[in-house]
């Protein structure tokens, strides 16, 4: 297999970029939890109905 088209460095950057994410992703995980932080969705507002007038 020839890669003289830039096959080999595209793959070499998916590679670099999946890695950088995943650091990222777990480094951002691991500090999130170290905080003792916690995602908790919001209390959905409630609407009152409508009362025709």
């Amino acid at each position: 297999m020839r890669c003289d088209a830039g096959l080999t460095r595209g793959w070499v950057m998916m590679a670099v970029g999946l890695a950088a994410a995943a650091l990222f992703g777990f480094g951002t995980t691991s500090w999130y939890d170290r905080k003792g932080l916690h995602r908790t969705p919001a209390e959905a507002k409630r609407e009152e109905p409508a009362v025709p007038a």
